[in-house]
């Protein structure tokens, strides 16, 4: 390549430094961090970090908590109720509350 016609692949502009190829595409850090999936929880970019991904939404693993007692969900069974992750103890505990079943 010459220097000027070595370019992004996704926003044309001229790769002078370091550059990323993802699936087979020029990027430069950019248009690269633009394509990484975003936590739903932190908000920040997941990057090269264990992700967890449910229903098309995607998590660092150290994000995945139950929204209850913060406990760290990876490679735990979970329930999602109202779009709030929640561990089975949580789950159970609230579940029986609004159904009047506490003892």
């Amino acid at each position: 390549y010459h220097k000027l016609c070595l370019t992004c692949d996704m926003c044309n502009g001229v790769l002078f430094q370091e550059f990323i190829i993802q699936n087979s595409k020029k990027l430069c850090n950019i248009c690269d961090q633009k394509c990484r999936p975003m936590c739903e929880i932190c908000k920040s970019i997941i990057g090269d970090a264990w992700i967890i991904s449910y229903q098309d939404k995607h998590y660092h693993t150290n994000c995945f908590r139950c929204s209850e007692c913060m406990a760290l969900l990876e490679g735990s069974r979970f329930h999602d109720n109202e779009n709030k992750i929640t561990c089975p103890s949580c789950y159970s505990r609230k579940f029986e509350y609004l159904c009047g079943k506490r003892g």
